[in-house]
């Protein structure tokens, strides 16, 4: 994960470029406090008002899924949001992601699917993939409840920053 050079965003599949040109996907359960973080930020990025806001499509799923292959493959940058359980102080972590230099095994069930596993997917059927961060606000409980901490709301508001500045900078590239 992360730690890559930086590459420019593809074009999309159709060759032409595409409105909305970036997508944001938060997963998580929101039903696990901190866990629904990426949810979470992903309903304020909605409300949020910022340039180049009409360029970007929101998605907030429980998890991810070979579905998002087609929807990857027609945008320049895609943004993915989760929470983190972990040791580090920090409270938003930012990676680009790349996709897994290994054939992907496509096993029964997609319960298990990550970022660069699906990006590979997406560039086995698309011949494309789109440049991808990951932005990784630090969960600090993930027991039963549909709030999320105070801990975890500072670093929702943290992610949102993160993402609006990852928007803000690849809008013109």
């Amino acid at each position: 994960m992360g730690g890559c050079a930086d590459r420019q965003p593809e074009e999309p599949v159709a060759g032409a470029r595409l409105k909305p040109d970036i997508l944001c996907i938060g997963y998580g359960n929101i039903l696990k406090q901190d866990d629904g973080l990426g949810p979470q930020i992903i309903q304020r990025l909605q409300a949020e008002s910022f340039a180049g806001q009409e360029t970007v499509t929101y998605l907030d799923v429980p998890q991810l899924d070979i579905d998002l292959t087609e929807m990857l493959a027609n945008v320049r940058l895609s943004i993915f949001i989760d929470a983190r359980m972990d040791d580090q102080q920090e409270l938003v972590i930012v990676n680009q992601i790349e996709p897994a230099e290994e054939q992907v095994d496509y096993a029964h069930s997609t319960h298990t699917m990550d970022i660069p596993s699906l990006l590979q997917i997406t560039q086995e059927l698309y011949a494309r993939v789109p440049l991808c961060y990951i932005v990784l606000p630090k969960g600090f409980s993930f027991e039963i409840g549909d709030d999320l901490t105070e801990q975890g709301k500072l670093a929702a508001a943290a992610a949102v920053d993160a993402v609006t500045q990852l928007i803000g900078k690849h809008l013109h590239v």
